[in-house]
Order: C-alpha cells, then structure tokens, then sequence
C-alpha cells in the first residue's frame, strides 16, 4: 500500500540574526532545494518591521543566490525562546507535521560525519517512522562527536535538542513552562505523552 507524502513546515524561532539567519539555516534549507514557501519565521513583535525589511519578499531570487521566505510566513511571535516556541505551537492546527530548526543551524551529519544528502527524504522517513510507531516527535544526536554516534534508531528516554526536532503538533506538549532547558521540558512532555521518543543516534 503506498503511502502520499506528508507535507510538513518548517519553523524557525529567531531574535536578533535577521541577517546571520541567511547564512546559516537559510542557506542550509537551500542546499537541499527547500520551498521557502514551507518555512516560517518566528520573531518577537519589536524585531518583526526588521526581520520584513531583510528576510522577506514577495518571490524568490531569480539567480539562485538568495532565498526570501513569502511576506505571509515571517510570523509575529513572542520574546524569549520558551514563550516563541509556544506560539508556534498555537499557531498551528493539531497533528501539523513540523519541523523545529534553530536559526544558527549550519549542518545535519551522518554517522561518518558527512552531511545528510536529502533533507526532505530524511524528514519524510523520520515522519513515517513516527506514524508506524505511535510517536510525535523525533530528535537527532545532539553533539558533534562522531566517535559517540550510534548506526541506530532509539525509542527510549533520551535528550532531543531543540535545536533541531521533526514532530507532529502536540498542543499540550508544546505548552512549556520553562524558560531554561526548554528543550528538556519538551523532550519529558512528548515521552510522557506517546511512551517513546525517536532518535537519530
């Protein structure tokens, strides 16, 4: 039985790196021939006229050079990282496929320390692997060492870095009450939520 692609969002919290956000996530989403028209940006209301000026315009770059998300995806947020992440959590309808990218991101590496080849197929199986298991969200290893990298998939307890994190909208979970470690709150809410959480060890 085959199954139709998931069609997911990407979300980015960001504060104060409307320029840097170019050369990092941005420029790491159009390596692997992301549709701008599927990320979102989230900032806090001062930082909003700003972040227009500079991330956002009405199409892409005929070039290729630069990519500029759609005015309608650069979204009002909140200040601070726990009080953003809820708004994105409310902004968008339960059970939303979403992927969670930090604004400084760069690079996904494999176990050989090699950067992941296709984005989007590593999305889509990590979504399929949630949906077969009764899981809502996925994580990646969240340290750069390779030495410690591990050719597997856990569903046990373990640490998912906000930074980067695949996940279906989960309302209840996505409520934080932390403002430090929110990634820990998030990670304990989601296991308690499903039994398990996935991760790219």
């Amino acid at each position: 039985m085959s199954i139709m692609p998931l069609e997911y969002k990407i979300v980015i919290p960001s504060h104060k790196r409307n320029a840097t956000i170019h050369t990092h996530v941005f420029n790491f989403l159009r390596r692997h021939n992301i549709d701008f028209n599927n990320v979102y940006v989230f900032v806090d209301e001062q930082q909003y006229p700003i972040y227009k000026d500079n991330i956002v315009y009405s199409k892409h770059d005929c070039t290729g050079e630069l990519a500029y998300i759609p005015e309608s995806n650069l979204i009002q947020g909140d200040l601070g990282i726990r009080q953003n992440r809820n708004c994105i959590g409310d902004y968008f309808e339960e059970d939303t496929p979403l992927v969670s990218i930090d604004d400084d991101l760069t690079d996904l590496f494999d176990k050989n320390g090699e950067s992941i080849q296709d984005l989007d197929l590593f999305i889509k199986d990590c979504l399929y692997f949630l949906l077969s298991n009764n899981l809502r969200m996925c994580g990646v290893c969240p340290y750069a060492n390779t030495f410690f990298f591990k050719d597997k998939l856990s569903t046990d307890l373990k640490f998912c870095a906000g930074a980067f994190r695949i996940y279906f909208n989960t309302k209840l979970c996505e409520n934080r009450r932390y403002n430090l470690l929110e990634d820990y709150e998030t990670t304990i809410a989601y296991y308690n939520y499903s039994g398990g959480i996935a991760r790219i060890n």
